[in-house]
């Protein structure tokens, strides 16, 4: 009779001559008589399929959609790494939507104002808004969609580094809101304080439209209206020393082929200098730019002018703090805690 040894582990025909199976007689059980199959060690250089309950998940990215950002999104990009946020505020019409965008095609055709492109989370926003401008969507002549007041407040995202220096990488946040809201800010600048763009961002600029600026019975209200947003948001406390404000003309393409450029450039030039004069003290600086974001007739090239603002957003840097005198002497260090607390030193 062979040993009464089986090759099931479980079977003890070895301890009650009983087959675990019900085999009678044992030997009909295709187990017994046979050794069990040796454990591998551990070492074994055999490989086996990895169970599926033990297989390491990928890790996972989150890619952004695309869309504009939300003032959420952009407040978790700032909880991860700093950013320039830029408010961009104008009637309608007055080209905020093509600036934005003409900047970011700019940097399509090449390096543009000594930086390269390093990525944005919002371009399927970048290339719906930009559409209209292309030769693909069939129009004669090239167009930006208007932002509506439906849209409410929206940011398209631009990432860039500096050609000589590629690893260094600035975010910008690029405001975009319906200028029938900022309009309103005229009548009610309680309502201006209301948009928390121009709170937020470190630079603010303002828009005015050149092409109802070369038409003479709409020049005096379009330099006006400038002054007295600007004048609403100091005002309402929108604005404060921690920012800079940027009166920007637009479509200086228009502007030259109207005639008279010099001296519609000069009127312009002339209210920006009086915003400085009656508002200056309320800012941390105040500059005018020109630029022709778009010009159909290509007089001028694509975003002319738009590099010097482009710099100048992304370098604006934070006024030094005011130092404010202390309201009584100080004779210990619970008093100086004290002060730091009452004017904002500490939080």
């Amino acid at each position: 009779m062979k040993d009464q040894i089986c090759s099931n582990p479980d079977c003890q025909i070895g301890e009650n001559n009983s087959c675990l199976q019900g085999h009678d007689p044992v030997e009909s059980c295709p187990n017994f008589g046979k050794q069990a199959e040796e454990a591998r060690p551990a070492d074994s250089t055999e490989t086996d399929e990895v169970p599926l309950s033990e297989e390491i998940e990928p890790a996972k990215v989150r890619l952004p959609s695309g869309e504009p950002f939300t003032q959420d999104d952009v407040n978790a990009h700032f909880l991860k790494r700093p950013a320039q946020m830029v408010a961009i505020v104008g009637d309608t019409s007055s080209g905020k939507s093509t600036l934005i965008c003409s900047i970011y095609d700019r940097f399509h055709r090449a390096p543009f104002a000594d930086r390269i492109f390093a990525g944005s989370g919002t371009l399927t926003a970048f290339e719906e808004v930009g559409h209209y401008a292309k030769a693909n969507s069939g129009m004669y002549r090239p167009d930006t969609p208007r932002t509506s007041l439906s849209q409410g407040l929206q940011f398209f995202h631009l990432a860039t580094s500096p050609s000589n220096k590629p690893t260094q990488t600035a975010d910008l946040f690029l405001s975009d809101r319906a200028g029938e809201s900022y309009r309103e800010g005229l009548d009610t600048p309680a309502h201006l304080y209301d948009l928390q763009e121009l709170k937020l961002a470190r630079t603010v600029a303002v828009l005015v439209d050149g092409a109802r600026l070369v038409r003479p019975v709409e020049q005096h209200e379009v330099l006006d209206t400038a002054r007295q947003l600007v004048r609403a948001m100091v005002d309402s406390g929108t604005l404060s020393t921690a920012q800079h404000l940027q009166v920007i003309l637009t479509k200086r393409d228009e502007i030259q082929r109207a005639g008279d450029a010099e001296q519609t450039v000069l009127r312009f030039q002339a209210t920006v200098e009086r915003i400085a004069q009656d508002f200056g003290g309320c800012l941390a600086s105040v500059t005018l730019f020109e630029i022709a974001a778009r010009d159909p007739h290509s007089q001028f090239e694509p975003a002319h002018g738009c590099a010097a603002l482009l710099q100048s957003w992304l370098t604006a840097k934070e006024p030094d703090p005011v130092r404010v005198p202390p309201t009584k002497e100080i004779d210990t260090r619970f008093d100086l805690l004290a002060e730091n607390r009452k004017f904002g030193a500490l939080s």
